[in-house]
């Protein structure tokens, strides 16, 4: 009995904890801004890519529209803006990191 009281509850409190992530009310609010936050981002990654080569800046890809409300002060961005390089050297490091893991494991 207490047992499924207790499994109630937590089916409870799970749900809270979604709905409220879904309507921003999870974690409090920077005084900032969503969309100044990516100017901002958008800003940085323009310089670094200038600094680290002579190639043309490229903008990133925009985000894949869909029907979603989001709250007001959320925006929808594509990984590719909000990161600070582009995927394939990460992906290229990363596996580069675990061949030379799975070399000296199996040394």
């Amino acid at each position: 009995m207490a047992l499924e009281r207790a499994r109630q509850s937590l089916k409870r409190m799970r749900s809270a904890v979604l709905q409220a992530a879904m309507t921003g009310r999870l974690v409090p609010h920077s005084d900032e801004d969503a969309a100044s936050i990516l100017d901002q981002i958008s800003v940085e990654r323009r310089s670094a890519w200038q600094a680290e080569t002579n190639k043309p800046y490229r903008e990133p890809a925009k985000p894949a529209t869909f029907p979603l409300s989001v709250p007001k002060h959320w925006r929808i961005a594509s990984l590719e803006a909000i990161t600070e390089r582009y995927a394939k050297p990460l992906i290229r490091k990363w596996l580069t990191c675990g061949d030379a893991l799975q070399r000296s494991s199996s040394a």
